[in-house]
């Protein structure tokens, strides 16, 4: 598949924040676990990788 390049000037690529929102995270792991994504509460300090 092919865009043109006026197309391709008008798309807006989506952006990650450089830090990581734990309260957003666990809002969402919280949704996660009430829609029966996941199968127990997920234990975020299990999960996330604190950098140095």
């Amino acid at each position: 598949m092919r865009i043109t390049e006026a197309a391709a000037a008008k798309l807006s690529l989506g952006s990650y924040p450089a830090r990581l929102d734990h309260a957003e995270l666990r809002r969402i792991a919280d949704l996660g676990f009430a829609y029966g994504w996941f199968r127990r509460p997920i234990d975020l300090g299990k999960v996330i990788v604190k950098g140095g």
